[in-house]
């Protein structure tokens, strides 16, 4: 359904047939605003939000099912022969075609665990205020805002791809109706647009956060307190040890990099960089002469950087504490690690110039080997991806 217009010309609508919950216009037609108290604002604030959370958890959903396509097509097409000469290689036993999806598989339980989580707490939210027994200051409204914008942004651009991806994957049936996937692909590719183009929503991200790292480099000690609990709270000492110039994370193996608090780590210290450059930027622009707009425009680039790497830092955040609840044991649970170590190494390993200065040259290499390493457990991937489903 498109959005459309409708265009009136000496129409009189009753005022009762006028939505103003928020504005009004009085009988003598002039314009005026409601001043709501501030937990009604709060709570239609929340209403909104909780539509981008759901656009995450609908980027898991889209996503499982086109890996669980490609995955089981992979297992049964068959190409090329072994190393005998006389049986037939499944295609998911090549290296690529695992690196292709799994990454995908990953991503998409990342997705899940997120959105989960942030729609448990809008919702614990909207019900403490209605209740009056919580109370939401504007810089936790502000960092689930960020949150949401960031989330929103990054999960249904990655699952718009990785549909597409495992499409590809999949050849010539992945072209035919019958595999799902074209309907599949078509259905979803509205949501990188809806709700916020998501090139426009990483500027809400940024904005939050700038306004965090403005707190945390003019000394207030009070942002340790006013953002304990949020997302974002992780900048507060990110932000104070990048002031310290720290060395290299040490990565001294491949298998040393399968570690979801070591990976945690490295993505923290990349997404309060990133920030600290786009701070400075600015800072300087500014400094320079130049206009506020002038400057930010300039800035949209790493503007988008930054809200792509405090995703991945949410994302990650809820895959490891999702492994720490002890929801799985077993098999399961070591499925879920593989995967959480997969989704972290391969944001480190698609970004590796981000980290050149957070690894050293050595420790990228080990994530690249780790990588290769976590895509050999293969029966665990095949598993996970038939409990998305």
């Amino acid at each position: 359904m498109d959005n459309g217009y409708l265009k009136l010309q000496n129409v009189v609508i009753p005022k009762e047939n006028m939505a103003m919950r928020f504005s009004k216009i009085n009988e003598f037609g002039v314009y005026e605003k409601i001043n709501l108290d501030d937990a009604t604002s709060k709570i239609s604030y929340i209403t909104m939000m909780q539509v981008r959370a759901q656009i995450v958890a609908m980027a898991s959903q889209a996503l499982a099912q086109a890996c669980t396509i490609s995955i089981r097509y992979s297992a049964v097409r068959v190409q090329g022969f072994d190393k005998t000469g006389k049986k037939e290689k499944q295609i998911i036993d090549y290296v690529q075609q695992q690196h292709r999806l799994f990454g995908y598989l990953a991503s998409s339980y990342a997705f899940f665990f997120s959105g989960r989580r942030i729609m448990e707490n809008l919702k614990s939210i909207e019900r403490g205020i209605i209740d009056k027994t919580r109370s939401v200051s504007k810089n936790q409204i502000g960092d689930l805002h960020a949150s949401l914008s960031t989330l929103k942004a990054f999960c249904s651009t990655v699952a718009a791809e990785g549909i597409e991806n495992c499409r590809r994957a999949c050849g010539g049936h992945g072209y035919l109706v019958a595999s799902g996937l074209p309907e599949l692909l078509t259905t979803y590719q509205q949501n990188p647009t809806v709700e916020g183009d998501n090139y426009m929503l990483s500027q809400q991200t940024a904005k939050v956060l700038l306004k965090l790292l403005q707190a945390i480099l003019s000394g207030d000690d009070s942002a340790s307190v006013e953002w304990a609990g949020c997302d974002a709270f992780y900048f507060v000492e990110g932000i104070k040890e990048q002031s310290q110039d720290p060395p290299p994370i040490p990565i001294n193996n491949p298998e040393a990099a399968i570690d979801t608090t070591l990976l945690l780590k490295i993505l923290k210290r990349r997404s309060s960089q990133i920030l600290i450059e786009v701070g400075t930027s600015i800072n300087e622009g500014l400094d320079d002469g130049a206009e506020l707009s002038e400057v930010w425009n300039d800035s949209l680039i790493q503007i988008a950087r930054v809200s792509n790497a405090h995703a991945a830092v949410l994302l990650m955040q809820s895959f490891d504490d999702f492994l720490k609840s002890n929801e799985l044991t077993g098999e399961e649970l070591i499925a879920m690690r593989q995967l959480a170590c997969l989704f972290g190494l391969m944001v480190v390993e698609r970004d590796a110039g981000d980290f050149h200065d957070i690894l050293d040259k050595a420790g990228i290499d080990h994530v690249r080997k780790a990588v290769l390493l976590v895509l050999k457990v293969r029966s665990h991937e095949e598993r996970s991806d038939d409990k998305r489903t």
